[in-house]
């Protein structure tokens, strides 16, 4: 009779559970990419950045989403510019050397859906 009871109660309980999946990419209705080389604004940050972050971004949406990287004619672009790259001391220590620095980075990336218009947006990005 125990057991019963213990077996009612777990079908009752898992009932009440409810589990949801949804892919990243299931509201994106295109099915290529490109990315621009991100734009270096800024003189202090290292050689070749912008398009470090772009090779990353690239390999990014590509592990992440259903799209391909295409160069001509592709349903999104994604560009950019990096415009502040800053370090600050964030921990002294008792000789006045920085024992901690912080960087933040500051990015404007364009965004352009050329399938709908409506998805399209600019806005800028930080990061320390």
């Amino acid at each position: 009779m125990r057991s019963l009871l213990i077996l009612f109660l777990s079908i009752f309980l898992l009932s009440g559970c409810k589990i949801q999946y949804a892919m990243i990419d299931g509201s994106i209705d295109a099915f290529t990419f490109s990315v621009d080389i991100f734009e270096e604004q800024v003189s202090n940050a290292p050689a070749g950045y912008g398009a470090s972050f772009s090779n990353f971004l690239k390999d990014f949406v590509l592990s992440r989403t259903k799209l391909n990287l295409t160069v001509s004619d592709p349903d999104i672009e994604i560009s950019g510019k990096i415009t502040q790259y800053t370090t600050t001391p964030v921990s002294v220590q008792s000789d006045e050397v920085a024992a901690l620095n912080r960087l933040t980075v500051v990015m404007l990336v364009s965004v352009i859906n050329n399938k709908d218009e409506k998805q399209s947006f600019e806005s800028s990005f930080s990061q320390f």
